[in-house]
């Protein structure tokens, strides 16, 4: 060493740099759940939290694949309708309302598949309807793997 005194400016109690040279704003960003650039401004809504629990998705093909588990804003249908929640995917936190649900819509979902949210698969809001009071809008985060967290439990007829 050359005898320099070393100044503790901008160092912490540990004496580890204080300086992150823009790290904070990445932690930030990393601890938030990531949804697709492409939906609406304001998607998922402020008043979605995060997901949590079991919940009943009706769906077509047995084994469940991908295709069970795209949103309309995805499919390209409802175009009129609120874009938000057409950016979600409809579950049910009730199993007989999904199976209403399903058997209501036989031809395009037959059966009805459960899985358990957790926080780090996105954000829900309770969206209720007259024929499924428990339906729920979830909206994943990116990238994830929906069709991985759900497994098939009943046709709709049971």
């Amino acid at each position: 060493m050359s005898g320099e005194a070393i100044s503790d400016e901008g160092l912490d109690r540990a004496g580890y740099s204080m300086e992150f040279h823009g790290a904070e704003e990445q932690v930030e960003v990393e601890d938030k759940p990531r949804f697709p650039r492409e939906w609406p401004t304001e998607c998922p809504p402020s008043e979605a939290v995060a997901a949590k629990g079991i919940v009943y998705r009706t769906c077509k093909g047995s084994p469940l694949s991908q295709d069970d588990f795209k949103s309309y804003l995805e499919l390209g249908k409802a175009p009129n309708a609120c874009p938000c929640l057409r950016a979600g995917l409809s579950v049910f936190r009730d199993r007989h309302d999904a199976i209403h649900h399903a058997n209501q819509f036989r031809r395009m979902a037959g059966l009805v598949s459960a899985g358990e949210l957790r926080p780090e698969h996105g954000n829900t809001k309770p969206t209720p309807s007259k024929t499924g009071p428990s339906h729920t809008t979830w909206w994943p985060v990116e990238g994830l793997d929906r069709a991985s967290i759900f497994r098939i439990v009943t046709k709709s007829s049971q």
